[in-house]
């Protein structure tokens, strides 16, 4: 990661070293990674922010330097806004540097940034243990395990499972158009646990020989699962088969509301994706006049469509996740 250290900037006004725009943009751009892998990425950058801006703060108000703080955090949230942790861990930066007003320094504020963006990091990195532990648990013995793309949650839920005795094999979706499932396929068979991966279209058949669907998450909010487009389809098909269905996602992905999209601002309803329409050639890499190609990373899955959501807390109803997740508060300043 560049530093971005040395860069003047001006934080009465809000602006930010020109290098913290390659942070940003590496993480916008990132189309592969999961919620938690991003939010890891945040944190690094933003301690090197801290770091960076305390170097550039003497003389300038602390309100100029809270400025700065939010702007950088507010543009990690928006680089992936379907990313609940992201937008979570830009609340709990902003709380910190509103506490650490009173004290009118910059070491202070640049610590406060530092410590509040390692200690989100550290709980979601904890939750995610203990929700992958609770999935685990849940499998049936010698289960047989459909998923979907490559959730870092469901991972560890399937390696502990494994280790212990209660998973018979995997068979991974691979998540067209990038394929993020091909690489949980791969370590999970380096791992010596029996896998197969198919092609999303074989997802209906291979429902009705799991036990288990497993996926992950990346927003929980009570609209819905935002998720690799495709999850809602596997639900639909899991409902129909009577098979379970468990998204792990600890706590930090719960918002209050989904994500507004990139299009309209307005919130997705129904099986609406929450994010844009990305590049056509990931799909057809030759044009066609004419031909419009529709290629949305996300989409959205009623919570009723899931039999529970496993967080640090273990299995959650729809309806307790609905009161959770409506009880989170922005910071005022958001």
């Amino acid at each position: 990661m560049s530093s971005v250290r040395g860069h003047p900037h001006n934080p009465q006004s809000g602006r930010l070293p020109a290098a913290w725009q390659v942070h940003v943009s590496a993480i916008r751009d990132d189309h592969t990674s999961g919620a938690a892998s991003l939010t890891a990425r945040a944190v690094e950058a933003l301690v090197d922010l801290a770091a960076s801006l305390q170097d550039s703060w003497e003389g300038v108000t602390m309100a100029g330097m809270i400025s700065s703080v939010n702007t950088a955090v507010r543009e990690l949230a928006a680089a992936q806004p379907a990313m609940a942790p992201l937008r979570r861990l830009c609340w709990a930066v902003e709380a910190a540097a509103e506490n650490a007003a009173e004290e009118a320094d910059a070491s202070a504020l640049a610590t406060a940034v530092r410590q509040a963006a390692a200690a989100f990091n550290a709980a979601m990195q904890e939750h995610q243990r203990q929700a992958a532990e609770h999935a685990a648990a849940l499998l049936p013995t010698h289960a047989c395990v459909l998923t979907h793309s490559a959730s870092s949650a469901v991972e560890a839920a399937l390696l502990r499972a494994y280790s212990s005795g209660r998973l018979a094999r995997v068979s991974c979706l691979e998540a067209r158009p990038l394929c993020e499932g091909r690489s949980l396929a791969t370590r999970l068979a380096e791992a010596g646990i029996p896998t197969a991966l198919a092609v999303d279209a074989l997802a209906a058949r291979l429902v009705s020989q799991a036990d288990v669907v497993l996926v992950g998450g990346d927003s929980v909010a009570p609209g819905g699962l935002i998720n690799k487009a495709g999850t809602a389809t596997l639900a639909l098909a899991a409902r129909a088969c009577q098979v379970p269905v468990y998204a792990v996602c600890q706590s930090e992905k719960f918002l209050p509301s989904l994500p507004r999209t990139r299009q309209t601002g307005a919130r997705p309803e129904g099986f609406a994706v929450a994010d844009r329409a990305q590049l056509a050639g990931e799909v057809l890499p030759d044009p066609v006049p004419g031909l419009t190609v529709a290629n949305y990373y996300f989409d959205l899955t009623p919570l009723d469509y899931l039999t529970a959501v496993i967080s640090e807390a273990g299995p959650l109803s729809a309806n307790m996740v609905r009161g959770l997740a409506t009880g989170l508060r922005a910071p005022s300043s958001g």
